[in-house]
Formats: C-alpha cells, structure tokens, sequence
C-alpha cells in the first residue's frame, strides 16, 4: 500500500520520517519492532499478520526479525536505535550499516532492510559452516545476497567498498581482512578498493580469478553465462583463468575489459566506453549491440518477469538502447521499437515475437 505519490512506503497520517524509513515491502520497520517485541495493540497485531500472510517472503522476514530478538533480546527501555544497533553486533557485524537497497524499481526494499536480512543471511551461513566442518579448518563465511531488481552496498572492514548486484551472492570469510582479502562471486558487483599490497584483493568466479592492484572495477560472472567480465573504471586489475594457474594474468587498465569464459584459459581484451557497464549503480540499463538473448536474461535479473524468444532465430538480434530500470513496460516499449518485435504477456510470462 502507497501514499498517493506512488513513491513512498505506506505509513499512518502523522507519523514521523524516521517511522517510514527504514521499512519492509511497505511496512514501517517501527511496527515490526513493536510487533516482534509484543508491544503492538490489536488492531496493529493485526494489521502485520495479514500483511505477512499475503506473501511467503514477507513471512520469512517476520520470522528472521524474530529470531534476530530472540537471539539478542534488548531492554525494553532502551532507544529503539541504539537498541538496534546492539542487535547487530550481537550478530558479529558492524555496528555501522553495512549493506543497503538502493530501489531499481518501485518496490518498499528500504535501507535498513537489507541490513537485517544480510545478517540474518550471515549468521546463519556462519552457523551451518562451523557446524559442519571444525573451525579451525575452515572460517565461518557470510553470505550477502540481492534478490531479482535488489541491489546493495557493502562497506568492508578493510575500508574498501562493493555494490551488489541484482540477482547476486557475494561470500567471504567472517574473518575478511585479518590475514587474507578473498571474495567468492555469483553474479555481479563493482568493488572500489583500498590497496594493500601485502593483502592481495581477490575475486573468485566459477570461471576466473580477478586481483586489484589499486583501482575500482566491475565483474560479472552470473552462474548461466559460463564466463566472466571484467571492466576497469579506474586503476588496474590482472585477470587470469580460475583453473588455469600455469597461464599468465594479464593486466586491464583504466576503460579495458577483460573476458574469461569456460573454455578459453586467456582473457580477451578490449578498449570499451565504460559508462553503459556502470549505469546499472544509477538505475538504467543500457545495451550495446547485445544479443537479445542476453538481454532477455538481464531482463529477468530485474524484474519479477518472465521474459521468453518465441523463436530461437531471434535469439542474437543485437540490441542497442538505454531506459531507465523502473517500469518494466517501458523497457518491453523501447525493445519492441528498436527491433522488429511484439510482445505478448499471459500472466507472469512475456513472449517475444517477430514482428
């Protein structure tokens, strides 16, 4: 439920910025805070059961606040954001906010939001590691994940920075940073990092392994590409095979990208312009001469839609556009101008056909 601007959470009339903001899927998080702790009165109990009831995420939300309490139980006098903030660290995150949502479209994925949910996500990761393999063998990981049109932001303890993509998983050690920098990604993100020459930044992907050597950089490398991409904004990077050790790296530098697919052990190279690569962080997509094919899987990464090619032929029209990534209806009017293609929607399922 909306305000009549259409672009903000719901909130009751008359209540303060800070009880609209953070919030969940429309909820106020200070509801939900009264509501986990027992202090809501009847009507607002009961305005939260059926808000969680409508959908299955919003219940697992409820619950993870739940366990969040029961894990780390506050003082009932306490202020609500201080109390809050000792939540976290009960939790062995920063006390700081660590990852936030930025909207890529008209959804009540708030700020602090994503900060509960990316620790609920950790500690739990970190107990299911620790219970499974002795400690001492192998660190507890966390585990930060976006879901379709999410994205987040990270701010590690070495001081260096990553925003998450849509559709992402980052991991890394819950001891990151003490003896090395190694981050494990399942999808997209661009890292600005802090350089430490004798703590080498590494990034893994199922396909390559990127090292920084003092710059800012995006990498790609969602699971059904079979590939990763690197693109440099500022500094240098190297870029090597993930099982290919015996290959040499090589080195991308400020507007290269470099690519690493499965069956190709030496990176391809080439001079881009690398704003269409950053502009996902703004809240637009652009494509340049792309398959439709990958488009239409970007498309998926994005939206709660299921995009399909009605004929395989159609896969690799090459596409060359720009639209903002809130309307999903906007995107389907830019596709189908550009190209020869209609669009027909039954349900959740959009198909493209020849026009």
């Amino acid at each position: 439920m909306r305000d009549k601007s259409g672009d903000r959470p719901w909130a009751p009339r008359g209540a303060k910025a800070n009880d609209r903001f953070p919030g969940y899927d429309g909820m106020p998080l200070a509801v939900l805070r009264r509501y986990v702790r027992g202090e809501s009165d009847t009507t607002e109990q009961r305005r939260v059961d059926d808000w969680a009831a409508s959908r299955p995420e919003r219940r697992r939300y409820l619950d993870a606040l739940r366990r969040l309490r029961a894990r780390a139980p506050m003082d009932a006098g306490a202020r609500t954001d201080e109390a809050w903030l000792r939540l976290a660290r009960h939790l062995e995150m920063p006390a700081h906010p660590t990852s936030f949502v930025r909207p890529a479209y008209r959804r009540a994925f708030l700020a602090a939001a994503l900060v509960v949910a990316a620790v609920v996500g950790a500690a739990w990761y970190s107990r299911t590691a620790t219970t499974r393999t002795p400690p001492a063998a192998v660190p507890a990981m966390r585990l930060i994940a976006t879901t379709k049109g999410q994205r987040a932001e990270i701010r590690l303890s070495d001081g260096s920075s990553v925003v998450l993509g849509v559709d992402s998983r980052l991991r890394f050690s819950a001891d990151f940073g003490g003896r090395a920098r190694d981050l494990y990604l399942d999808g997209s993100a661009y890292f600005n990092v802090v350089h430490d020459s004798t703590r080498p930044f590494r990034i893994h992907t199922a396909t390559a392994v990127t090292q920084d050597i003092g710059t800012r950089f995006i990498v790609t490398a969602y699971p059904e590409s079979h590939s990763t991409t690197v693109v440099v904004t500022a500094g240098q990077v190297s870029l090597r095979a993930a099982h290919a050790a015996a290959v040499p790296a090589v080195d991308l530098t400020s507007g290269d990208l470099g690519r690493v697919t499965a069956n190709v052990l030496v990176p391809q190279v080439r001079v881009v312009d690398t704003t269409g690569y950053t502009a996902w962080m703004q809240g637009r997509l652009v494509f340049r001469d792309t398959p439709l094919v990958d488009v239409v899987a970007e498309l998926r990464r994005w939206y709660d839609v299921d995009v399909r090619i009605e004929n395989p032929a159609l896969a690799h029209l090459p596409l060359s556009a720009s639209f903002t990534a809130e309307s999903f209806d906007q995107a389907m009017r830019v596709i189908t101008t550009v190209l020869p293609l209609r669009a027909v929607r039954r349900g959740n399922v959009v198909t493209l056909y020849h026009r």
